[in-house]
């Protein structure tokens, strides 16, 4: 991708979002940059050709569970847990939150398959973030990415997505839509459709729905990572794992930059919080991350 198609990409996102509650970014990243993500996928999602080859077991488990397919952050994928706080993400976040003070807040990583149910009515997914109500105030601003690691078009379940200018007025509670309610969200809806790194940007309160996958042994996967700004610590914190000794998680903070780190966190480097005895305490308890920050050899 050059650098004039990504700056195109950034200023149609800065223009659509505000207005739209949504912004479809096509090729956001380069094929280059999903390389070494895509190489690892099947370490955390199986194949697309799990659920016609699956057992009786796994294909009722995903016939039955919508979320069957759906594995939290970190993810025994390295490659996968730093991309959901690839550099790319984070400008993208400090300019659509108004902020470089952000924080990544919840991560999954995602595969659907053709056979199994997955329509929805549409919805606003504050619920699943946060135990308040999602503000309108841009202080407490949150944005949800759609990152498809694979093709999605009508075939293959793409997520439908509302106009914020066409829900206008519509309380926020209930986060329900049905389709008798406003037949004019499903008659006005946009596909989430784009080739293999397309992000989709949208609101915690832009309706939107998921969708069945209608072709014969299609699969469709994606990533699914949130941001907020730091004022906002009512919203959900990220996925299993933060406050354990998973191996996903050690491996993630042995990898991730500092500014990676940030993300989820973390203290600055000159924060009063880092005594000498907690930054040996630190290395510890990650003997393989980078300490230099730190000041440490």
């Amino acid at each position: 991708m050059s650098s004039e198609y990504h700056s195109t990409l950034i200023a149609k996102a800065i223009a659509e979002y505000p207005k739209l509650g949504y912004s479809i970014l096509p090729g956001f990243f380069t094929e280059e940059e999903l390389a070494p993500v895509l190489s690892t996928l099947h370490d955390t999602l199986p194949g697309p050709d799990a659920f016609v080859n699956g057992s009786a077991e796994f294909q009722e488990s995903h016939r039955t569970n919508y979320r069957a397919g759906l594995v939290d952050w970190p993810y025994p994928s390295t490659e996968l847990s730093l991309f959901a706080v690839h550099p790319k993400l984070i400008e993208l976040s400090e300019i659509l939150l108004g902020s470089p003070d952000i924080r990544m807040y919840n991560g999954h990583a995602w595969v659907k398959y053709a056979g199994a149910s997955y329509d929805q009515d549409h919805h606003r997914d504050y619920r699943g973030h946060t135990p308040v109500i999602a503000s309108q105030d841009p202080e407490f601003a949150h944005v949800q990415y759609f990152i498809l690691l694979s093709d999605v078009d009508e075939g293959n379940g793409p997520p439908m997505f509302v106009d914020n200018r066409l829900a206008e007025g519509v309380p926020m509670h209930p986060h329900l839509a049905p389709r008798d309610a406003h037949p004019e969200f499903y008659e006005a809806e946009i596909p989430g459709v784009g080739p293999r790194g397309t992000v989709i940007a949208f609101d915690i309160d832009t309706f939107h729905r998921a969708t069945d996958l209608k072709r014969d042994g299609a699969s469709r996967y994606m990533l699914l990572s949130f941001f907020r700004r730091a004022e906002a610590n009512w919203v959900a914190g990220p996925g299993r794992g933060i406050l354990t000794e998973d191996a996903e998680w050690i491996s993630f903070v042995e990898n991730a930059s500092r500014r990676q780190l940030d993300m989820l966190g973390f203290p600055a480097p000159d924060h009063r919080y880092w005594t000498d005895e907690i930054k040996q305490a630190y290395v510890g308890r990650y003997p393989h991350a980078d300490r230099s920050w730190l000041g440490l050899a």
